[in-house]
């Protein structure tokens, strides 16, 4: 982790010192790519050979991810039940991830023909970054209630910084989901689109999918502890009210 943050750091720095600096950085889709060039005095097709290596780490990060979570949302009863079938080998959810790479490439070909109107292709960035930037947020709020709620409970990686180091992260996505409505406030069609797709969605989920919602065998074996630690400090909340009413 050490080595991405200097990686970074001394790559933005670098790109942000080469002409035409950060002016030119607010409006390119490859920001990197300028630094590149003028550093390794490169072609523009040539440099973006140096972009390959984050483009391989976006398949673990992005593809193996959503490819996860539509096998256990499948699982749970949140979707259908095919986007949970799985390689009986190698455990691959395959068809969350044929399914995700669909949706992913057309969504793609569409922002690069941008095919319905002139600020689409800026508006799925933007939208991209504000949803990002808030499920980032939930997930810190979720790591400091579990750590806090389920402290004694193993696991397999422990991060050094605790919670609050959480809460410095839940900080710094607070403040960037910030920058971005500042940024799209001359089009509030990503606000608009989250708003709408987490209405429409909680809707759904309420209506629907509320009452078909299941724990998958991951999940009661992953959580069968945390279960299990809950039940007792239940247990004992209930008897320390109890003696303190009896006192």
């Amino acid at each position: 982790m050490l080595a991405l943050f200097f990686t970074a750091f001394g790559l933005i720095f670098t790109s942000c010192t080469q002409a035409p600096g950060t002016t030119g950085l607010v409006s390119s889709s490859m920001p990197l790519n300028a630094g590149f060039m003028k550093m390794f005095n490169l072609t523009p097709l040539q440099v973006m050979w140096l972009n390959f290596p984050a483009v391989y780490g976006n398949f673990y990060g992005f593809v193996w991810a959503y490819g996860r979570q539509f096998a256990s949302m499948a699982k749970s009863g949140l979707m259908p039940e095919f986007m949970g079938w799985m390689t009986p080998v190698t455990d691959t959810p395959w068809v969350g991830l044929v399914v995700g790479s669909v949706i992913s490439f057309s969504l793609a070909l569409i922002c690069y023909n941008n095919s319905f109107y002139y600020n689409f292709t800026n508006d799925v960035k933007s939208t991209y970054a504000l949803s990002s930037y808030v499920i980032y947020v939930f997930m810190f709020i979720s790591y400091i209630i579990f750590k806090h709620k389920y402290s004694s409970l193993e696991r397999s990686y422990s991060s050094p910084f605790g919670i609050y180091g959480a809460f410095v992260g839940l900080g710094v996505f607070a403040i960037h989901t910030v920058c971005v409505l500042i940024y799209i406030k001359d089009s509030l069609t990503p606000l608009y689109i989250m708003l709408v797709t987490t209405a429409l969605t909680t809707i759904y989920y309420f209506l629907v999918l509320h009452g078909n919602q299941q724990f998958s065998e991951e999940e009661k074996e992953k959580l069968f502890k945390a279960y299990l630690i809950n039940g007792k400090c239940f247990i004992s909340f209930e008897i320390k009210e109890y003696l303190i009413f009896i006192l």
